[in-house]
């Protein structure tokens, strides 16, 4: 799986968690998180225009680029751990408006975040190697798609 693209992920992601769902329920499935919602099923826009997508070499590339998380958590308290409902930021933070693509990784997990308790979303996780998980990235994958197409049209 060399050369994995990020938004190949989603695909990818329901091809591994499929044997697990029902098809009925693919063709169904909704986010039921309620965690920052609109940040995790939605594309990063600057206003009304989607925000450009930057092109990482690789995982590394990408991680190294982005803000710490105790620098996060220090600026935006609403992401700190155990804050609760309605202190959470329903939108994305400045730092956060952003689409990427990373040009080489490898997928080396993928799991459904469903029943009872579960957001219903997809966990992918992403490495530089399939050997090495010295750094890797959790990238939660939601069904944000069809919502946006919605939008867009109508």
């Amino acid at each position: 799986m060399k050369g994995i693209v990020v938004p190949l992920a989603v695909v990818l992601a329901v091809g591994f968690c499929v044997q697990y769902l029902p098809a009925a329920s693919l063709a169904t499935e909704r986010f039921a998180g309620d965690y920052r919602a609109i940040p995790k099923t939605t594309i990063a826009r600057n206003g009304t225009k989607t925000a450009s997508v930057k092109q990482y070499k690789d995982l590394h590339s990408l991680l190294v680029a982005l803000p710490k998380d105790a620098t996060m958590r220090s600026k935006y308290p609403g992401l700190r751990r155990g804050v609760k409902k309605p202190n959470w930021p329903s939108q994305r933070e400045p730092e956060e408006i952003r689409n990427v693509r990373i040009k080489s990784c490898w997928i080396v997990s993928a799991k459904h975040e469903g029943g009872a308790k579960g957001d219903r979303d997809f966990h992918v996780i992403v490495s530089n190697s399939p050997t090495n998980s010295s750094e890797v990235m959790n990238a939660e994958i939601s069904v944000f798609l069809l919502r946006a197409v919605r939008t867009s049209t109508s």
